[in-house]
């Protein structure tokens, strides 16, 4: 990938909408949650620092993210894309197809993205490369084992 975004480029700011998922969520909590907020924000930013910004959605239809990528001349995109259809294991589809489509963007790939959302494999990762990692299981379930004893990764 080619470096992200010098002065006075193109940038789109682009999330998922988790509106549905916030609508229980009291209104005092919405805003450090809602990824529409968060990309307004971030938009402001990098107008302010001289970027032309807009906010772009990821929504159900990715042929609508490429379309509107390919319009807007976008030359980068800020990735706050998080668990399209409000599915955690998509996290990395968003940029999955921003690498297919060449578009330089900020945050984790989608390999890094895929195994950060399976803690178990997290885990073997981790131990076949020497780094320490607590017992699996639940909390209490580690507390009992751990009275008393001193654990490797304590």
């Amino acid at each position: 990938m080619s470096p992200v975004a010098t002065k006075g480029s193109r940038v789109a700011v682009l999330y998922t909408s988790v509106f549905e998922a916030l609508k229980d969520v009291k209104e005092e909590s919405r805003e450090d949650m809602d990824l529409a907020i968060t990309a307004r924000s971030v938009t402001e930013a990098l107008r302010s620092a001289g970027h032309d910004a807009w906010t772009q959605v990821f929504g159900k239809d990715p042929s609508e993210l490429i379309s509107g990528l390919r319009s807007s001349g976008a030359e980068a995109v800020f990735n706050l894309s998080e668990c399209p259809d409000l599915s955690p294991e998509k996290e990395l589809h968003a940029c999955a197809l921003l690498e297919l489509f060449r578009m330089p963007y900020t945050g984790n790939g989608p390999l890094a993205l895929g195994i950060c959302n399976s803690k178990a494999l997290a885990k073997q990762l981790m131990i076949a490369n020497g780094i320490p990692t607590p017992p699996s299981g639940s909390a209490a379930a580690i507390l009992r084992k751990s009275r008393g004893f001193r654990t490797r990764w304590s």
